[in-house]
């Protein structure tokens, strides 16, 4: 058993990091590349402090269920389809009657005080602001596992967010006109014993597939970044059957509780709630690290990445990347975007990320938007002739809040002052060398 477990050790850790991906078999490279994916995925996972997201995203949901629900109950109402959505939240996402009374009541008062002039202001503002700041925070977490710096103009925020919204009352109805369907058809296939048999496991199948879709769907559209579809199909179904297993697990626990201790299970359905919320969005999170891992596989070439970066390394990683694109926009060709750069200069995309948003900020370089492109491209900011490396570092350096005026020790500061001044003036050599001549 030692044995066995110090050669999953040493594959782990060794073997699928040197493997030769160009001489093995189709079996060997897709055994190899998901075993990196799923090790850097949980290495990511941990380092990211993925649960702390997912707690944030947590509280607020809780706090903008119930006006998120009310507007999918308002909109429901004017379809006249309530009483589907009722339904679903009694069978689905609550589970206990006392729980679902205490809900509905909150969504009634809630649009009954939609009727009052006092709605048009504040209560408005106050739904409005619910359901955008938890569509913000869902879009700023993955921005953050995606690497991506800017979010969306505050005009696509509006438009996709609330679209998105509109939508779901829609998918809801569908949804459930599909589980009828599929009820209907079940009912009709029993005296058939193959058939039967069939359709009875597409019945079952169909939840999971549906919450792979969701989250597919999820995966690309939520990132500010091009997401490509064979890099969220799988995560996306990963993420959903494992979230698809927990719902079951939760209905489980709560027809426990309510069983087991009547006095109490309306109260233990609350924090029972927060712990299934709290792990369905470290499994969503979890599956969008699968997704950026599998779409940047070719950059990750080591099993640890340092958590820790030397100044002086990442210095030297900017400067690789700041001479790529000068030298491409010197030749005239197309600017490239953060995946491009990782793959043709070797090193891992997050130092390239780190990077590009260290150079944009001082103004070394600046994003364009390619037509046809979702990621943003990069290009020198102004003539490559004046980028030196002289003024790179200068640019580095000084980039950011500078004040020493509150220093105690006067002379102390004076004599730092020398120091720069005295590094600004380096000249005559590699100092003057462009970037782009490097």
């Amino acid at each position: 058993m030692a044995q066995f477990f110090e050669k999953l050790k040493r594959f782990f850790t060794r073997t699928i990091w040197s493997f030769d991906i160009d001489n093995a078999s189709f079996l060997q490279r897709a055994v190899s590349n998901t075993s990196k994916v799923c090790v850097i995925a949980v290495r990511r996972f941990l380092d990211d402090k993925v649960m702390t997201k997912a707690a944030a995203l947590t509280y607020s949901t809780l706090f903008a269920i119930v006006p998120i629900l009310a507007l999918i109950f308002a909109i429901a109402r004017g379809f006249g389809f309530e009483n589907i959505v009722t339904s679903l939240l009694e069978n689905g996402i609550i589970g206990q009657n006392d729980t679902v009374d205490t809900i509905t009541q909150f969504i009634d008062q809630y649009l009954e005080y939609a009727h009052t002039g006092a709605f048009i202001g504040i209560g408005l503002l106050f739904l409005l602001w619910s359901v955008y700041s938890l569509a913000d925070g869902i879009e700023d977490n993955l921005n953050s596992i995606w690497q991506v710096k800017k979010s969306r103009k505050m005009s696509r925020k509006i438009t996709d967010y609330f679209s998105l919204l509109l939508l779901i009352p829609i998918a809801i109805i569908c949804l459930s006109g599909l589980s009828v369907l599929a009820s209907s058809i079940m009912t009709r296939m029993q005296g058939f014993v193959l058939l039967g048999g069939f359709t009875k496991f597409i019945i079952t199948a169909l939840p999971y597939l549906v919450a792979g879709l969701i989250l597919t769907g999820f995966y690309m559209f939520m990132p500010n970044t091009k997401v490509k579809f064979k890099y969220a199909i799988i995560p996306g179904f990963v993420a959903g059957c494992v979230f698809q297993v927990l719902q079951n697990l939760y209905f489980q626990g709560q027809l426990s509780l309510s069983s087991y201790n009547a006095i109490y299970g309306g109260f233990a359905a609350l924090p029972l709630f927060l712990f299934w919320c709290n792990i369905s969005w470290s499994i969503i999170l979890f599956g969008c690290e699968l997704s950026y891992v599998s779409q940047n596989n070719d950059s990750f070439t080591y099993y640890k990445e340092p958590e820790k970066i030397s100044r002086h390394h990442q210095d030297f990683y900017a400067l690789m990347v700041l001479s790529c694109i000068c030298k491409r926009f010197n030749a005239k060709l197309p600017a490239m975007k953060p995946a491009c750069i990782a793959k043709e200069l070797h090193i891992p995309i997050r130092m390239v990320n780190s990077a590009l948003n260290d150079m944009t900020d001082a103004g070394l370089i600046e994003s364009v938007i390619v037509e046809g492109e979702e990621d943003l491209h990069y290009a020198p900011a102004y003539d490559t002739a004046q980028i030196t490396v002289r003024h790179f570092f200068s640019a580095l350096n000084h980039c950011g809040f500078e004040d020493t005026s509150y220093a105690p020790d006067c002379r102390l500061v004076e004599r730092l002052k020398s120091i720069d001044e005295a590094r600004k003036c380096l000249s005559g050599g590699i100092w003057e060398t462009p970037v782009a001549e490097l």
